[in-house]
């Protein structure tokens, strides 16, 4: 009797097990992705604490176009470098210039009492320093141009024996110009001695043309020489008023030009008067003041 009973029961298993058997294949026939789903969530449920909800991802809006924040044009920028020349003589103005707020490139005599002591200061903090290269005036030797100075009957190793020198004295220095020259500059195979071991140095040359007849852009241009030239010197009179209106023609040749260069003196304090007054306005003009080098290389 006992084995009637457990061979009925052991019938009811089978019958019920393929039942749910049917059913659970009905069931994948009607949704195939159950098994992932299924998967998916005893996977959740291991990730997430007892008595939590699996929590949902924010619905994210899209962003409207218009909404985006997009920079304003800056305004285009005139470029304006100002070179200060006869850096090297002892003078009170210089921890002045060394404040200065804005770029300006110092132009040193070599040779002089304060030249490598000032041109290390002025490296220092900040600002860019050019050779200022004393050259045979026209009216030498009545006009001195300074120790050191370059001469129409220099030969070529003599030529590049003296810029060695003063090279050694500024070391900071990345570029030249030139102090008096205006006889110097008129010669071109001195210009062509200068310029070539200067190029050969890495510098570039700003031709302060103390004669319209230099021969400075002509070699430059045969040698291949980063160079440009001085557009206005701004205080030929120790005035301040006479300095300003330099300054302004200056910033007016910038306008259409793109660029201009200007020089000034250090020993000058009105000119550094000027200087301070004009850059508290500058960049709200459209104007940026640049290194000289800057402008090389554009």
């Amino acid at each position: 009797m006992s084995v009637l009973k457990t061979t009925g029961k052991k019938k009811r298993r089978v019958v019920i097990t393929m039942a749910l058997l049917i059913i659970a294949a009905a069931v994948l026939v009607s949704r195939p992705g159950i098994l992932r789903e299924i998967k998916d969530a005893v996977q959740r449920k291991g990730d997430v604490p007892k008595g939590n909800k699996v929590p949902t991802a924010p619905e994210q809006k899209p962003v409207r176009p218009e909404s985006r924040h997009t920079e304003p044009d800056k305004k285009p920028t005139v470029k304006l470098a100002i070179i200060i020349d006869d850096v090297g003589y002892p003078t009170p103005l210089i921890d002045e210039y060394g404040k200065f707020q804005g770029k300006l490139t110092f132009s040193v005599l070599p040779f002089q009492p304060e030249s490598a002591n000032y041109a290390r200061m002025l490296h220092g903090a900040g600002y860019e320093i050019m050779i200022h290269v004393p050259m045979e005036p026209e009216n030498y030797p009545v006009t001195k141009p300074g120790q050191g100075a370059l001469f129409v009957d220099d030969s070529r190793d003599e030529v590049e024996h003296k810029l060695r020198s003063m090279m050694h004295n500024i070391p900071q220095a990345s570029g030249a110009n030139n102090h008096m020259g205006s006889k110097a500059t008129k010669d071109h195979t001195l210009m062509t001695h200068t310029l070539s071991y200067l190029k050969a140095e890495g510098f570039y040359f700003i031709d302060s043309l103390t004669t319209p007849h230099s021969t400075v852009k002509e070699v430059a241009r045969e040698i291949r020489m980063q160079s440009g030239n001085r557009d206005i010197f701004l205080d030929n009179h120790n005035d301040s008023i006479y300095i300003e209106n330099q300054f302004e023609k200056l910033k007016s040749m910038a306008q259409e030009n793109g660029t201009a260069i200007g020089i000034g003196h250090i020993q000058n304090r009105d000119l550094l008067s000027v200087l301070n007054r004009q850059a508290t306005s500058l960049h709200e003009e459209g104007f940026e003041l640049v290194f000289v080098s800057e402008l090389m290389r554009n």
